[in-house]
């Protein structure tokens, strides 16, 4: 009598791994494979809705490539790499950026160029000019002599500052953006609502009170910025909300600089990834870049992510912060590298990570 036994293996993994490629990559490819990659973030948040993600599953970016936009908040994600694949001829890791191109610019009265951005971007925070920095337009200017460089404060409240440096007539600074020192090294950003000038004192009303115990005092500094007056150097820009037109100055003072030769970029996109409660997630040989507030941003939820590792990772040009993350247990930063954040380069409340062998 013969006895016949079968046997089933079951695989210990049924991951899978998803492919996007901005320069070979097609959004109507149904798998997102190696073969047949998928383009774009926008793809990728389509497929968080329609696909589970499970452990083991890896999402990978091509070397070489740009990929513009943010990754929608995910929640409850569970052992999900992002690393990046292939090779390319100037061997660079895969950028996940916050900016977009910005092109049909037309040249203003003034020399300046101007063009409209789509409606639903109503926050710009940074401007590139072929990868380089553009400068913000800010009156007094930053090139200044040493005691003229900013505003000195004659007067404060809750929700106005006034100084008698400012002779611009009134309704200049309308809608601009004003800094302003309100202890020790913390600056705080306000947007004006209403400027007046009297002949001597400029008086500017703010969109919102300072907060208890962090009025400005008489004899402090702040300047004004964001706003097409007070672009008067090279390479500055302003941009208007109520209207979407960003302006910018020629980089230079040489009147032959055409827009239209060069890849001029706005960063509008305020995180790379947003998460909320999530465990196991590695991120691998990315560069993060242009963030308007911080590339990763663990939301708090009043529950705890575990085991988040960022391994050979490059975060650079954030308007705010490189890492930001509450609540989180086991996190790693290893080799990575921070560079030209405006606040810090990690905000961290964790119990028991490992930063280390960081730039």
């Amino acid at each position: 009598m013969w006895v016949f036994v079968l046997l089933f293996i079951v695989p210990s993994c049924l991951c899978v791994d998803y492919y996007f490629s901005d320069s070979t990559g097609d959004d109507t490819s149904h798998y997102c494979n190696q073969t047949a990659p998928c383009r774009t973030l926008d793809r990728f948040n389509k497929l968080t809705w329609q696909t589970a993600f499970k452990p083991g599953d890896n999402v990978f970016f091509k070397n070489g490539d740009v990929f513009r936009g943010q990754v929608r908040d995910l929640s409850w994600w569970t052992g999900v790499t992002f690393a990046s694949y292939g090779q390319d001829k100037s061997n660079t890791k895969p950028i996940i950026s916050g900016t977009v191109i910005v092109d049909n610019w037309s040249k203003d009265s003034k020399g300046n160029f101007v063009t409209k951005l789509l409606a639903n971007f109503t926050d710009v925070q940074n401007v590139f000019v072929d990868r380089v920095k553009m400068p913000w337009s800010r009156t007094p200017n930053l090139d200044n002599p040493v005691d003229t460089r900013y505003f000195n404060i004659t007067a404060s409240g809750n929700n106005f500052l006034s100084t008698t440096d400012d002779h611009s007539p009134s309704g200049t600074w309308n809608g601009a953006t004003l800094r302003a020192r309100i202890y020790l090294w913390s600056v705080t950003t306000r947007i004006v609502t209403s400027h007046t000038f009297d002949g001597t004192t400029a008086t500017y009303t703010l969109s919102e009170p300072f907060e208890q115990g962090y009025v400005p005092g008489v004899g402090w500094k702040f300047y004004v910025e964001n706003k097409e007056a007070a672009i008067d150097r090279p390479g500055e820009w302003s941009f208007d909300a109520s209207t979407s037109l960003l302006t910018l100055a020629p980089p230079s003072s040489s009147s032959s600089f055409d827009p239209s030769q060069h890849v001029i970029e706005a960063a509008v996109y305020t995180n790379a990834f947003v998460f909320v409660v999530s465990q196991n997630l590695t991120w691998a040989n990315l560069t993060f870049w242009a963030q308007t507030s911080s590339a990763v941003l663990f939301q708090q939820s009043g529950s705890k992510s575990n085991n988040a590792a960022f391994r050979n990772c490059d975060f650079l040009d954030q308007e705010q912060m490189g890492l930001e993350i509450y609540e989180m247990a086991g996190l790693v930063v290893t080799n990575c590298t921070f560079q030209g954040m405006q606040n810090a380069a990690l905000n961290v409340a964790s119990d028991g990570s490992l930063i280390s062998y960081n730039n």
